[in-house]
């Protein structure tokens, strides 16, 4: 249905790793606006916000749908680097990534400073290698 609350999510054997609702944006909007009570300014691009929300996984499904798209025009190598947590997400469960390249972010555990939800699908990707 069209205009309709949505719901995204990352199943894994019938389980859900990641989820990604309408409700998360309402918060989103709610930390805005408690930033805009202490601050007086708006600010959706605020650093410090965003380290919360992907931190804590706070995405909407729009924002799983922006990622997504944004995703699939990018080469395997930017969507790697993408400062969006959600695009490295798509990027480490892509076939396209392939052992050597899995190998090398092993090696390196530059995604151990990604929050706890983003490492499980490194963790997930890396158990199978």
């Amino acid at each position: 249905m069209h205009n309709a609350y949505g719901r995204a999510s990352i199943r894994l054997d019938g389980k859900e790793i990641a989820g990604f609702t309408w409700m998360d944006g309402y918060l989103r909007e709610w930390d805005l606006h408690q930033r805009w009570k202490e601050t007086g300014v708006w600010d959706d691009g605020n650093a410090a916000l965003k380290e919360k929300w992907a931190k804590d996984g706070t995405y909407s499904e729009m924002d799983f749908l922006e990622a997504a798209l944004s995703y699939l025009n990018l080469p395997i190598q930017q969507a790697l680097a993408s400062e969006n947590p959600l695009v490295r997400v798509f990027a480490v469960m892509d076939r396209r990534l392939g052992k050597r390249t899995l190998q090398a972010i092993a090696d390196a555990a530059a995604y151990q400073s990604d929050p706890a939800w983003v490492r499980q699908f490194y963790e997930l990707r890396l158990s199978v290698c």
